[in-house]
């Protein structure tokens, strides 16, 4: 029975050393050891690396982030190239080239990190600064970021192509919409220059002139063919009435006396007649004339004049076909007096 309790009692103060040990291996060395609960991803996210450390050059953080890649520490790769393309940081890399082999190498750390989604944008970003960047060198890169960076320059240069295409076709729109302007405006100038080298004049009816004989109305209304017409008519029978007067005078200085009857007499008698019925002709041509013009009178008549414009406001290729030719006279002394002459340019 004792023997029992004290290897009970044994046993209990084995458990409670067992205890304190395993305590105090669970209990911190030292006020500013790390926390080892803390899990390797909690700092994942940082920006910025936590040690604080001078900045060296841009290639010396290059060789530093080309280290932390081959050492396997693809989350620290990360957090040194995520910081160091901050564009808010004041020491962020500034060399071209430094920054397209620091985007390679920070999706590098994505890929072999198991994160190709993200991997994508360092990629783009590199082709979006040198369009033209060549593909990584296989020995220094492992194939999957070089598949990864095949595919991606795949797209960005159809993206390219495509907003190429896109702004050569608004290039041609504009293209086209300028010419149609350019030819719209020169349509419009020209239609102006024919507006200002056209003068319309503007000539007011007169009842008067209507009156008169001769188609004179007709013209002044602006029938000219009509005009035409009356003007030869009156004129023929007018002509014809005085010739008829003429030849019935001289045919009465002929006659004698004493030759009543004669054909001398017969004949006075035919131009007489023939006077007056020319005559009285003239008279009902020249009325309906007159009444014509009256029954169609215009108030006013509208008629266009060409004139030519001045040096200022002709076009340029017009200003320069008018000047084209220049004409100076030139006078000059010569043994027997001067010589006179022109000289001029074509």
């Amino acid at each position: 029975m004792s023997r029992s309790r004290r290897s009970i009692a044994v046993g209990a103060v084995a458990l409670l050393l067992c205890g304190q040990s395993v305590r105090a291996v669970a209990q911190p060395a030292g006020p500013n050891a790390p926390d080892s609960s803390a899990t390797p991803n909690a700092s994942v996210g940082a920006p910025a690396p936590s040690p604080e450390r001078e900045r060296l050059s841009d290639a010396g953080e290059l060789e530093r982030i080309i280290s932390l890649y081959s050492g396997g520490k693809y989350e620290e790769c990360t957090r040194e190239v995520v910081h160091l393309l901050d564009p808010e940081n004041k020491d962020r890399l500034r060399n071209p080239e430094v920054l397209e082999e620091a985007r390679l190498y920070h999706a590098t750390c994505l890929v072999m990190n198991g994160r190709e989604k993200e991997a994508i944008s360092p990629l783009r970003a590199a082709l979006t600064h040198n369009p033209t960047m060549g593909t990584p060198d296989s020995l220094t890169f492992p194939p999957p970021l070089i598949s990864l960076f095949l595919q991606v320059r795949k797209e960005f240069g159809d993206a390219i192509r495509a907003e190429e295409e896109k702004r050569l076709a608004a290039l041609a729109e504009a293209a086209r919409a300028a010419q149609a302007t350019e030819q719209a405006e020169r349509a419009r100038v020209k239609k102006l220059e024919e507006l200002a080298s056209t003068e319309i004049l503007i000539e007011r009816g007169s009842r008067f002139v209507a009156s008169l004989p001769f188609g004179v109305g007709q013209y002044q209304n602006g029938s000219n063919v009509l005009g035409t017409v009356f003007l030869m008519s009156e004129t023929l029978l007018l002509g014809t009435s005085l010739a008829g007067v003429a030849v019935m005078g001289s045919q009465y200085s002929l006659i004698d006396p004493r030759a009543y009857g004669s054909d001398i007499t017969k004949n006075a008698k035919i131009a007489r007649s023939v006077s007056i019925v020319s005559f009285y002709g003239f008279v009902a041509v020249a009325a309906g004339g007159i009444v014509e013009a009256h029954v169609n009178f215009v108030d006013e008549v509208r008629t266009e004049r060409k004139r030519s414009l001045p040096k200022e406001l002709r076009t340029p290729s017009k200003r320069a076909n008018g000047s084209s030719a220049h004409l100076l006279p030139w006078v000059t002394p010569s043994n027997g007096g001067l010589e006179l002459g022109v000289v001029g340019t074509f």
